[in-house]
């Protein structure tokens, strides 16, 4: 059955037009025209063997952009699985799945031959008829992080979803995982107010720039301020209940920003033999 399609011209020729252009894609398959903040998103894990982290606040279509990403390394790269990791994997599962149901009916319209091959599956999401390759959800939990491990094929894309709830053992099972040159590795979450861990690593130490050539992350920080998806009055309410946008709250959960104590900490006159404990 895999041979079938990856010897079907009109698949070769969609692979062809659309592998290197994820933002074309999602406009002529699935109709959908990406915000900025998506777009930032896909233009960066379309590449091979690309690792992304990307802080994901209030406001910024981070389902849709996960259903988006999903439908599209299936259909475009033979054996590929996208494997989706969540501590709420449930109710994260139902959400980009239901997106997913409404996109992958817009592609089998305008190309019916696509659906002799995959199929949408109510709990699996969009996989090939032979189950081979596809979509894959895995509930995180801690101490069992060994239920992440063999996923080891040549197109697999792991999509870590609330990354900063998730052990530092758990994203190095994860990591363990991308043994191929085009393993790729999507770490989404809003930043915690504790400033360690994987996630915040993924956008300091871990992350390329300029200044940290020997990085490997592209780290994206999104602000909900920036989002066509959400209004004025969203903000002004948010900034309310978070107690102002000076607030903690409102950096993390509307900026997309971290604390920033150890940054200040760091570039203040502290004594450097003072030692603090980031809780």
């Amino acid at each position: 059955m895999i041979n079938r399609i990856q010897n079907e011209s009109a698949w070769l020729a969609l692979i062809e037009q659309y592998k290197d252009n994820w933002e074309l894609a999602a406009k002529e398959l699935l109709d959908i025209e990406l915000t900025p903040h998506q777009a930032k998103i896909i233009n960066a894990i379309k590449n091979t063997g690309a690792k992304v982290t990307a802080t994901t606040p209030h406001g910024i279509g981070e389902t849709s952009i996960v259903a988006v990403i999903s439908i599209l390394q299936t259909i475009l790269y033979s054996c590929s699985r996208t494997v989706v990791v969540s501590p709420a994997i449930n109710d994260s599962r139902k959400t980009i799945i239901d997106y997913m149901f409404r996109y992958w009916e817009r592609v089998t319209q305008k190309h019916p031959f696509l659906g002799n091959h995959f199929r949408m599956h109510p709990d699996k999401g969009l996989v090939h008829i032979s189950e081979t390759w596809g979509c894959v959800y895995i509930t995180y939990c801690l101490n069992n992080e060994v239920s992440l491990a063999g996923f080891t094929g040549p197109h697999d894309l792991f999509i870590v979803i609330n990354s900063a709830e998730i052990s530092d053992r758990a994203h190095a099972v994860i990591t363990g995982n991308l043994t191929n040159y085009d393993s790729r590795l999507l770490l989404l979450s809003k930043p915690s107010e504790r400033e360690k861990g994987y996630f915040y690593d993924s956008h300091h130490r871990l992350a390329h720039s300029k200044n940290n050539p020997a990085g490997f992350f592209t780290a994206i920080t999104l602000n909900t301020e920036d989002s066509p998806l959400v209004s004025e009055a969203y903000l002004e309410f948010k900034a309310k209940e978070f107690g102002g946008r000076n607030s903690d709250e409102y950096r993390r959960l509307i900026l997309g920003k971290f604390p920033g104590i150890r940054e200040l900490m760091e570039k203040s006159s502290v004594p450097r033999n003072m030692h603090f404990t980031m809780t």
